[in-house]
């Protein structure tokens, strides 16, 4: 329609011409609206966005619970600088990665997955999201364990690293996501509130037991 209008203006002396180069003929021929329908399958999108959303919990999940050794592989392996490259990364560094990955996965595992069962609350939902972050964490332990060994390090510097084998990974996994139904299941974070127990006052205790002393029973 723009252009229509463009060609009304550029052809003023054409308006009122009777023949087939009349301008205000071609602006109404040419400068006609069009209507475009679009069709959108509403369940594709949905499935879209989950699929995103799963996503997305996957991999935050997977940096949760392996976070340490995720930085290590992308960083020292996967995309190394010039420098660290030609620089041997120490074992003592990797075995604080992978001490901090054992540390995450066996705390924040089961308030993991109690989060799961809280907004899922369906067990076969719960297993196909889960499957993937389990797989992720034991995969990045295997790359750890094949860095050591593609990059030259000793026996000895293996020993020091201490990176458990894939089986020993899911093992750990596996004890690590036992979670007791009868506790109460809270979001991802939240803490349940243990009563504690009021200590008896020491001095009110010394008090009685030298009134208790001079004045003895008969």
């Amino acid at each position: 329609m723009k252009n229509a209008a463009y060609g009304l203006m550029q052809k003023p002396r054409q308006i009122f011409s009777l023949n087939s180069n009349n301008a205000l003929l071609e602006f109404l021929l040419e400068g006609t609206p069009m209507v475009k329908e679009h069709l959108l399958d509403s369940r594709k999108e949905v499935d879209r966005q989950l699929k995103n959303c799963c996503e997305m919990f996957i991999k935050h999940a997977t940096e949760i619970l392996a976070g340490p050794i995720v930085d290590f592989i992308e960083k020292k392996v996967q995309t190394p600088t010039a420098a660290e490259t030609k620089e041997k990364v120490l074992p003592e560094e990797i075995a604080v990665a992978v001490k901090e990955a054992q540390r995450r996965i066996k705390a924040h595992l089961a308030p993991l997955q109690r989060s799961m069962q809280l907004y899922l609350a369906n067990k076969e939902t719960e297993f196909i999201l889960f499957r993937p972050i389990r797989n992720n964490v034991v995969g990045y332990f295997i790359q750890v364990e094949q860095f050591l060994t593609n990059s030259g390090y000793t026996y000895e510097d293996t020993l020091i690293v201490a990176c458990p084998t894939p089986e020993q990974v899911s093992v750990f996994i596996s004890s690590a996501s036992l979670i007791s139904y009868n506790e109460p299941v809270l979001p991802y974070g939240k803490k349940r509130k243990t009563s504690t127990a009021r200590k008896p006052n020491v001095a009110n205790i010394k008090e009685s037991n030298v009134e208790s002393a001079s004045n003895p029973v008969p």
